[in-house]
């Protein structure tokens, strides 16, 4: 992500993300922070605005924009509710006149011009102003209503019912803009909250100000890259439904990052922003990935199945008692550490909560806007639904489950917890993780949409390289699956194989695992891959994790054996699973495509010394 920004208060809690996209320079800028005016009144104030104009001048225009409208409501002297909504309007046509002398004196930023989408929050009522086709949403009861309106001459045509709709989609002109700061010495401002929806008179509108909000609301502004139409006609990049769960189910910043990361996975075209403010008191819906969803609906049935044949059985009379099959467990290799460490023992498993093992600094941050510090020997509590974001900034960190597997994370990588029915749910948010699995399967997710299952006892690495956002599933020890949004049944991992999701949100083929920047996370625990001897020579690792507890059993090498006495896995616990448009004056926004990303380069990121 080109920017974030995360913030917790006693009464707000928002994220802000950003990214370049298909674009050659950033244009979008978004700000939100709760402030007080020089009158005295507190607001939680939140902005989008998506430069116009290419190379520097939608850049200065959008970046002047927030600075003049968060500088001018400071110093705004107002001390009641009721003049905030003349308070947004005087501040974003001190901003249109900021725009536009500049542009005027400067003869290199002539035609520059930005939109611009204003939110304010006071005593838990919304205040809006909008200009331009950046958009606000309102996410009530699961369901994303856009509050405000485009002023595009497509929307235009529509409300006047000039054109019909598939004239309007089909016209050239149908993406310009009518309104934009910068355009002239003034501009219409809308203060209207599109409450009952978007042919609403704007008059009538503006009547919804301060509008209440209610806990587990949360408001999404965004620009337009995150919601407009894709070329290939699948609808747009991040529709209303997929927006309503991902800010659901997410803390704030998880969920703007979420938002940005899906429309750029599916090649947007143009930058793409989302700011999320969620209420105080919300709560956090419980999702869970589709492996876990399968896997009830699989024992479910199980159950089923057993209670009939039991009553079956039972009801057939006499005193035949059904044969008793031995339970047994099959057999497998252990993994061969080669490595002069020995791994930490596993700790006891405390429901509700997880244990840092080591730490060298870092953070964790709760929904709840509770949050501490990542110290050896801290306990953090995990409430059912609620989210716990680890972030691992000061140093690599190792952490104990509730359900008795272990997380490693790498310096600089962010991962999600949240305990469920089934488990716990994880996210890899940024960065490398490694997950030591116990027995029954692990699902990682990741803000990118893709995700990989550990399928039993084994290591899982994890990477999610920011720029690219590119997702590597590196399936170490065990067996894995790995599977992006656009993929249909998952991708089969052998142990020593490895697969990228790339930005097309599909799996690439598997190829040989690189063991060396997992093994840095957890010395003396990941394996050392070693070739297996078989009739044609063969350089994919073979390491394998055992069901029951290991014995020293090696793989055959097509080398001699180590002198140094091998140490083995013990992996006895199971576990539960687990982002060309012209302005009113015929101004063109810059255009590209977004291309996919080279996975050679990528593979060479990823091989980290």
């Amino acid at each position: 992500m080109a920017k974030q920004q995360a913030t917790t208060t006693e009464t707000m809690l928002y994220g802000v993300a950003t990214h370049i996209g298909g674009r050659p320079n950033l244009e979008d800028r978004a700000r939100a922070e709760t402030l007080q005016t020089a009158g005295g009144l507190t607001l939680t104030v939140a902005m989008v605005a998506d430069g116009i104009g290419g190379n520097v001048q939608g850049e200065r225009a959008s970046e002047l924009a927030i600075e003049t409208v968060f500088n001018d409501i400071r110093l705004s002297t107002i001390a009641g509710a009721a003049q905030i909504p003349l308070l947004l309007s005087q501040v974003l046509q001190r901003a249109n006149v900021a725009v536009f002398e500049e542009g005027r004196i400067d003869r290199s930023r002539r035609g520059m011009g930005t939109t611009a989408v204003l939110a304010a929050v006071h005593n838990n009522q919304l205040y809006l102003a909008n200009i331009g086709d950046s958009r606000a949403y309102l996410i009530r009861d699961g369901a994303a209503t856009p509050i405000t309106r485009d002023h595009t001459w497509a929307f235009e045509m529509h409300r006047q019912r000039l054109l019909t709709e598939a004239e309007i989609a089909k016209h050239p002109k149908r993406h310009e803009l009518v309104r934009s700061i910068g355009y002239g010495s003034t501009v219409d401002v809308d203060l209207g909250i599109y409450t009952n929806g978007l042919g609403q008179d704007e008059r009538e509108a503006s009547q919804n100000q301060g509008l209440l909000l209610q806990p587990n609301d949360r408001l999404v502004l965004c620009s337009d890259g995150l919601i407009k139409e894709q070329r290939d006609g699948a609808g747009p990049f991040v529709p209303n439904e997929e927006m309503a769960r991902i800010v659901g189910q997410h803390a704030p910043q998880a969920a703007a990052d979420a938002l940005v990361a899906r429309a750029i996975g599916r090649h947007a075209d143009d930058n793409v922003t989302a700011v999320v403010v969620e209420m105080p008191g919300s709560k956090r819906a419980v999702g869970f990935p589709p492996a876990l969803l399968y896997g009830l609906l699989g024992l479910a049935a199980l159950l089923v199945v057993g209670a009939l044949a039991f009553f079956l059985l039972r009801g057939g009379g006499g005193e035949a008692t059904p044969p008793v099959a031995e339970a047994t467990q099959p057999e497998a290799t252990a993994a061969v550490v080669t490595a002069e460490s020995t791994p930490t023992a596993a700790p006891v498993a405390v429901a509700g909560q997880v244990t840092v093992m080591a730490a060298n600094g870092g953070r964790w941050q709760a929904a709840d806007g509770s949050d501490g510090a990542l110290a050896a020997g801290a306990t953090i509590p995990l409430p059912d639904g609620q989210q716990v974001k680890l972030i691992s900034d000061g140093g690599a960190t190792q952490v104990a489950l509730p359900d008795g597997s272990q997380l490693y994370l790498e310096t600089g990588a962010a991962m999600g917890l949240t305990a469920g029915a089934a488990g716990t749910e994880l996210e890899l948010d940024a960065g490398r993780a490694l997950i030591s699995g116990g027995g029954a399967s692990i699902t990682v997710g990741s803000i990118v949409d893709a995700r990989a299952t550990l399928l039993g006892a084994g290591l899982l690495g994890l990477y999610l390289e920011s720029s690219s956002l590119l997702f590597e599933a590196a399936c170490l020890v065990g067996d894995c699956q790995v599977a992006g949004s656009a993929d249909g049944a998952p991708l089969q991992l052998s142990a020593g194989q490895r697969a990228v999701v790339g930005s097309a949100n599909t799996a690439g083929a598997p190829e040989a695992a690189d063991f060396a920047p997992y093994a840095a996370l957890a010395p003396g625990l990941v394996p050392q891959p070693t070739a297996t001897a078989t009739a044609t020579a063969t350089e994919t690792p073979t390491a394998t994790a055992t069901l029951r507890r290991p014995t020293l059993t090696p793989r055959p090498t097509a080398t001699p054996p180590p002198t140094t006495a091998p140490v083995v896995i013990a992996t006895e616990t199971p576990m539960s699973g687990r982002t060309g448009r012209a302005g009113a004056d015929g101004r063109a926004r810059a255009a590209g495509d977004g291309a996919a990303p080279n996975r050679a380069t990528y593979a060479g990121r990823l091989a980290r010394d």
